[in-house]
Order: C-alpha cells, then structure tokens, then sequence
C-alpha cells in the first residue's frame, strides 16, 4: 500500500508539472485557470 501511495505521489507531481507546463505553453489558458499566475498576468489581475 505504502509503495502504491509513494507512486502515486510521484505521478500526482508528475501531472502537476505536466498541467504547469501545458498553462504555460498557452497564456489563455493560464488566464482561465488562475492556477499558476504568470508575471505577466499580474498587471492584469486586480485584487
């Protein structure tokens, strides 16, 4: 079980980065998302 978790674990951040890298490829998306704010996003972005 332990195994599987660590696995799991490693494949969680494995996706994680896989999406990070997707919103950055594609500015839209990152907008959309507001997951990972790029700098350049946070002169569009008002709190």
């Amino acid at each position: 079980m332990k195994k599987e978790v660590r696995k799991n674990k490693k494949q969680n951040i494995k996706d994680v980065n896989t999406e990070q890298n997707a919103i950055y490829s594609d500015p839209k998306d990152a907008a959309n998302m507001q997951t990972v704010p790029q700098p350049k996003d946070f002169e569009e972005i008002e709190y």
